[in-house]
């Protein structure tokens, strides 16, 4: 599963004059996606609730922050300026050791207002993010609690 964006970020690395950085974001987006999408089915399948679902379903909300990380690094990389930091438009060298960062404010809707999407792209992902850290946790719980109390009965 982590073979081609393993392949892809060498190859960024060992060629950079082929400047595949975009396609380096997208693999390593579909990865984490993929990875978060297997964890989270393992949380949320049927059977008594432990301390593994537990550290997955934590295990999944870390990797959709790094999951968005790279897609606002992929959105940067595609549209020149799609983030203002500190106010003035971002190139993608400026902003780049930033967007993990933002991912998880976005994520936990803390938004500190350092990091501003401009680009119709970069406000939908911001939002679905915000959307996605705002429901998972209520979700999860809303889900776990009474698999686990039907279980004790």
């Amino acid at each position: 599963m982590g073979s081609p964006a393993i392949a892809m970020r060498l190859a960024v690395i060992l060629m950079p004059e082929w400047d595949l950085r975009l396609y380096d974001a997208l693999f390593a987006a579909l990865n984490l996606f993929l990875l978060s999408t297997l964890i989270g089915r393992r949380v949320l399948a049927p059977g008594r609730i432990n301390v593994h679902r537990i550290r997955g379903a934590i295990a999944v909300y870390l990797l959709v922050g790094l999951l968005f990380g790279q897609v606002f690094r992929a959105i940067a990389l595609h549209a020149s300026g799609a983030f203002l930091y500190l106010g003035k438009p971002a190139a993608y060298s400026d902003i780049i050791q930033h967007l993990t960062y933002f991912s998880f404010v976005s994520l936990t809707t803390r938004g500190f207002g350092d990091i501003t999407p401009v680009h119709p792209i970069a406000k939908a992902m911001t939002l679905l993010a915000t959307v996605f850290g705002t429901l998972y946790p209520a979700v999860l719980i809303g889900r776990l609690v009474p698999q686990e109390l039907l279980h004790q009965r």
